[in-house]
């Protein structure tokens, strides 16, 4: 039985959030059972990260845990923590974080007890076992975990001092942008996904294959419920990618594919549109970020026309939404705006506050491409003026990012710095890495406009270390190109056409066709500094063809006169008398 304090209809994470402080702060010297409830593994990550960052303030030291696998003992867990650690051993202020319940199997293999059985039969026989901890102790689980606990382990859930629950209300940002400028836009992904129980989407990637070969065994491949398994899978995937905890990027973000198409297949077989027009969108959202920009257009426009038959409004703007960044992506602005206008309109009609604030600052974007900043900026500031009113942190720091980047092309950089500052303090604050990563991009940007070379390149390199360390390939990517640009401008080409290459790697592992043609263009640059004509040429025309596959039209012309710069040089030197010295 679900505690009556939890009977709300609206859960105050805020609220929430200063209660579990309070209570981390009071437990020191004392062991204090903890509990944090959140289904959305990337909200309890910047929750974790914020507690930890205000708690080192007070000088208590953050420790996180993970539940092993095969024997999930909370006890085990923290007992190996405090044997290799002085500081815990002495009894120092701290905070001990344990994660990983909801990674555990329910599966029972050879008549074994699954993972999920140990965990509740650890943590009802091992109480007595924790008294030799004077700690508070936060365990996160799943609203799954919790209906069961009280049940499988009363004698442990007896002992809780607190229970804190937190729901999630962001949306999924990334970038489809080619530009260095701009990392971390926010491209809405529907997440409505039924046809299967929310909680699929919380089992491990182990649980979700046996699910599904356990269903196909039984029901045959047919099943509805298949398409709703395969819909889980795939969200799994792109989880994992927007984390940065892929073990083999282009690899996972395939299998992400493999499993939308299976899913979209069965879709349209079996008649469920409204699933189909979300499987749809989340799959143009991944071509998207590979730089197939005419996939995208392509995919986007069926679930527009599938949202439209069957009158998914929430469906149609999406679409429309992701319709119109794509476009101005390929330097069609016009048509890009239109279609933003459109999931404008329909944001508005169906009083999604967040979906206007995400198509204002589309709008915005495509505006400030076009060189229309006045009015680009006009549309972000709506952005962030209803970001600020709901409470939207995430979109709020995306707002200030984007005036920031605008200020930048207009040359009010000292403006631009101060935006970005601001976007991300926001970012360390809710725990949004990439986030961060991102503002520090832009923040090295500016610095280079203003010929500041070394503080860009302090910047950029603080992104560079986010990056790598929370594995945002992209974002890594971004920042050795920015790096790049200021070694370029600091004459010191070896070390640009290092970092250049080292862009272009990373661009053409994860398959992001557009970044990939600005590295060509810019390792290009740099080759025809040192004289390296023919790679230079080979350089550019590698750009080309990338950046004619993806029908943008300008940088096709930017290459061709990079080309002829250098040919012309060419034919000027060989024009030039030999000079023969006497002897």
């Amino acid at each position: 039985m679900i505690p009556e304090d939890f009977l709300e209809d609206k859960i105050d994470n805020e609220r929430s959030y200063r209660q579990l402080l309070v209570s981390i702060k009071a437990s020191q010297g004392i062991l204090s059972l903890l509990v944090g409830i959140c289904d959305d593994i990337n909200f309890r990550e910047s929750l974790i990260k914020r507690y930890e960052g205000e708690l080192e303030k007070w000088n208590i030291r953050p420790y996180r845990l993970r539940l092993a696998r095969g024997e999930p003992s909370l006890r085990s867990a923290i007992a190996n923590q405090v044997e290799k650690d002085e500081y815990l051993q002495q009894r120092g202020r701290s905070v001990l974080t344990v994660v990983g319940a909801e990674d555990l199997s329910f599966l029972t293999r050879n008549s074994e007890r699954s993972e999920q059985d140990k965990f509740f039969g650890y943590l009802q026989w091992t109480r007595e076992g924790l008294r030799a901890f004077p700690f508070p102790i936060v365990l996160w689980i799943t609203n799954d975990i919790f209906g069961k606990i009280n049940r499988r382990a009363p004698d442990f859930w007896s002992w809780r001092k607190g229970v804190f629950r937190f729901e999630a209300v962001k949306v999924s940002l990334v970038s489809v942008s080619g530009s260095i400028a701009v990392i971390g836009e926010d491209v809405s992904k529907d997440s409505s996904l039924s046809n299967s129980n929310h909680n699929d989407f919380l089992l491990s990637l182990e649980d979700l294959q046996g699910l599904i070969e356990q269903t196909r065994s039984r029901n045959g491949d047919k099943d509805p419920k298949l398409a709703g398994l395969y819909s889980r899978i795939a969200q799994v995937y792109e989880a994992r990618l927007d984390r940065g905890e892929s073990e083999d990027y282009r690899k996972e973000r395939e299998l992400a594919i493999g499993y939308l198409y299976q899913a979209s297949e069965l879709q349209k077989e079996i008649g469920l549109k409204f699933d189909l027009v979300a499987s749809l969108n989340r799959l143009g959202w991944i071509f998207a970020v590979q730089g197939r920009l005419k996939d995208a257009i392509e995919v986007h426009h069926e679930s527009l026309a599938i949202a439209q038959e069957i009158g998914d409004r929430q469906g149609e703007g999406t679409s429309y939404h992701s319709l119109g960044i794509t476009y101005y992506s390929i330097g069609e602005y016009q048509q890009g705006i239109q279609f933003l206008q459109q999931s404008l309109e329909i944001s508005r009609e169906i009083g999604d506050r967040k979906g206007e604030a995400t198509s204002y600052r589309g709008l915005g974007n495509a505006y400030n491409s076009l060189g229309e900043y006045q009015q680009g900026i006009q549309f972000l500031q709506q952005s962030l003026e209803i970001s600020q009113e709901i409470g939207d942190r995430q979109g709020e720091a995306t707002s200030y990012r984007n005036l920031g980047i605008a200020d930048n092309f207009l040359g009010k950089y000292q403006q631009a710095i101060q935006l970005l500052q601001q976007s991300l303090e926001i970012s360390r604050e809710i725990g949004d890495r990439q986030a961060e990563a991102s503002s520090l991009n832009n923040l090295g940007r500016a610095y280079n406009a203003l010929g500041e070379y070394q503080q860009a390149i302090q910047l950029l390199q603080q992104s560079l270390e986010i990056s790598r360390e929370m594995g945002y390939r992209q974002a890594e990517s971004h920042s050795y190109g920015n790096l790049g640009r200021a070694y370029n401008a600091l004459g010191e080409y070896q070390q640009a056409r290092h970092l250049y290459q080292q862009f272009l790697e990373i661009s053409r592992e994860i398959g992001d066709r557009q970044a990939e043609a600005y590295a060509w263009f810019n390792l290009g640059n740099t080759l025809a500094k040192i004289n390296r004509e023919s790679e230079a040429i080979a350089a550019y025309q590698n750009a080309r063809e990338l950046y004619q596959s993806m029908g943008l039209d300008g940088d096709v012309q930017n290459c061709d006169n990079a080309i002829q710069e250098i040919e012309k040089s060419l034919v000027n030197t060989s024009d030039t008398p030999t000079v023969v010295n006497p002897p």
